[in-house]
């Protein structure tokens, strides 16, 4: 099974364990961590119960949950199991989407081993992860492909073993560490030997396979094929010489610069060393068991055929020393010429991982200088938005104020609404009576109306003879002026001569002539007595004027 399948078991015994979001910081280090049987966090729930979706909302509400490390515990207190989410959700098949999401918040999980010391790329490859998954991880930790567990398998191992989800899966491995195909777990499997054992798919079984041994440069008959120890043909012993029992020598430690790919080159190195070694063991076991013969069989012998078949078997043994002599000493020098081109292709990988670094570096750099752009952007839209909301703010503000003051001029409206309707409620009382009394007078009108009619005919009768009388009265009023003025005039005349005389009255009297006195004051009698002649007969003339006018009308 692959290996995160007891995790997947353990989580799901307790599946109804209490959920919370606390997470607290360990006392050793910073890395957050929550007890799965207490206060598992919301992503790993959801995860656990492969709900993609709930996961991918949980990481983007709270992104430190994908660096906050789930731990189970045996009941003595020891651990039982150490992950991260990114390991969790990698053993279940999981979109790219969510693992993405993982990385963008958590990107150090891809290079995190978890408590078994497995990375998540070997969860994913034991898994039959997608290959956009795999892509992902390798994509933020490509080291993890020569990275061993600790029983010595690589993603490879995992993959070859428990079968891809599909062919690119293999091609990406292979892509970022094809040299993973020769190594060996510490029970001396290499992947293609995994895959001839494994269980899964039989089209993708042999595609892995032919894949594998294509790129192994092994054979099916070189698979079939039994190895002789040499020791079976004299009767030497056949125990396995395993010469790295002794070598305690422990592999040189990863410089500052190198990851992971020169542990799998060292590696290398040493499974080489020792092969060279086996073979020299055992051209050493050849040259000791040629004395055993003459030790068994003694010369005391009289049988010619015994000694025969001694002599055969003494030659044979140095035809068989000669042949192992020749194939070690090439065996030697192969692998002398691997250790060369290893060391170059190890040169060659260090260029290239300097290169990806520079690369990264770079990338890293412009990706800050856009993310400080777009931090200068969005403060100069926070700015906008604050003028835009002060304004906002200002205008809501007197808007308020105005509803304020609508709701005022509401409330008087609506009292004097409700004075109106008092007034109209007492209006159409008095309309009522004005009504009742106007039904009353017109009955009294209706019944009055042949009088009205006699009256209005009266009336217009009147109003002529008023204008009758008013023109005749304007006749008078214009004869008696005429009159007026006439007799003015006389009274003037009169006056005047009046004067006249009494001037004359006055020079007489100064000269003494009392005769012309008295013929003056006859002339002024004579003079009023015509003046008061004229004056009857204007009188006379008017008075029957106006009695004539009278009996007109």
């Amino acid at each position: 099974m692959p290996p995160l399948k007891v995790e997947i078991h353990a989580s799901e015994a307790n599946a109804d364990a209490p959920v919370a979001a606390s997470a607290k910081a360990t006392a050793s280090t910073e890395e957050l961590e929550v007890d799965y049987d207490h206060d598992i966090t919301r992503l790993y729930e959801a995860i656990t119960n492969e709900d993609w979706d709930a996961a991918i909302a949980a990481v983007a509400s709270a992104a430190t949950e994908a660096r906050t490390w789930v731990v189970r515990h045996h009941p003595d207190g020891t651990i039982m199991w150490r992950f991260l989410p990114l390991h969790s959700a990698c053993a279940r098949q999981p979109p790219a989407a969510l693992v993405s999401a993982l990385l963008d918040a958590y990107r150090p999980a891809a290079a995190t081993c978890d408590d078994q010391g497995l990375y998540p790329l070997h969860y994913a490859a034991g898994n039959q992860a997608s290959s956009a998954v795999v892509k992902t991880l390798l994509l933020n930790h490509p080291a993890a492909t020569a990275a061993a567990d600790p029983t010595g398998l690589l993603p490879l191992h995992y993959l070859a073993k428990w079968g891809p989800a599909d062919k690119l899966c293999l091609d990406i491995l292979l892509l970022t560490n094809q040299d993973a195909v020769l190594e060996r777990t510490e029970e001396g499997e290499t992947p293609l030997q995994l895959a001839l054992e494994g269980e899964y798919d039989e089209e993708m079984r042999e595609a892995v396979i032919t894949t594998l041994r294509a790129l192994s440069g092994e054979t099916a008959d070189d698979e079939d094929e039994e190895e002789v120890e040499l020791g079976s043909l004299v009767g030497a012993p056949t125990d396995e010489y395993h010469p790295n029992e002794d070598d305690s020598t422990p592999p040189p430690p990863p410089s500052a610069t190198m990851d992971s790919f020169d542990d799998s080159t060292y590696r290398r190195y040493k499974k080489l060393e020792r092969d060279a070694m086996s073979i020299t063991t055992e051209t050493s076991h050849v040259s000791k068991v040629k004395a055993v013969p003459f030790a068994v069989k003694t010369p005391r012998s009289s049988n010619l055929d015994d000694l025969k078949q001694i002599y055969v078997l003494e030659k044979e043994i140095a035809v068989l020393k000669d042949e192992r002599e020749t194939i070690a000493t090439a065996h030697i020098q192969e692998v002398a010429t691997e250790k060369a081109s290893l060391r170059g292709e190890v040169l060659h990988l260090q260029e290239q991982m300097d290169d990806l670094a520079a690369a990264h570096r770079q990338e890293l750099a412009d990706e800050k200088a856009a993310l400080k752009g777009e931090i200068l952007q969005l403060q100069e839209q926070i700015a906008d938005l604050t003028v835009a909301n002060d304004e906002l703010t200002r205008e809501q503000s007197n808007k308020d104020e105005f509803l304020r003051y609508i709701e005022g001029r509401l409330a008087e409206k609506d009292y004097e609404m409700r004075q109106a309707q008092k007034t109209a409620v007492e209006v159409t009382a008095e309309l009522a009576e004005i009504k009742t009394e106007h039904a009353a007078l017109r009955t009294i009108s209706d019944a009055n109306a042949p009088r009205f009619a006699t009256l209005e005919s009266s009336a217009r009768t009147l109003l002529a003879e008023h204008d009758k009388i008013a023109a005749a009265l304007a006749k008078r009023d214009a004869l008696f002026k005429a009159a007026t003025q006439r007799r003015q005039k006389k009274m003037q005349e009169l006056i005047n001569m009046e004067v006249e005389l009494t001037k004359e009255a006055v020079a007489d009297a100064r000269e003494g002539d009392g005769s012309y006195l008295d013929g003056a004051i006859e002339r002024q009698l004579e003079e009023l007595s015509t003046v008061r002649t004229t004056v009857e007969e204007a009188i006379a003339g008017v008075v029957p004027e106006e009695a004539a006018g009278e009996e007109e009308i």
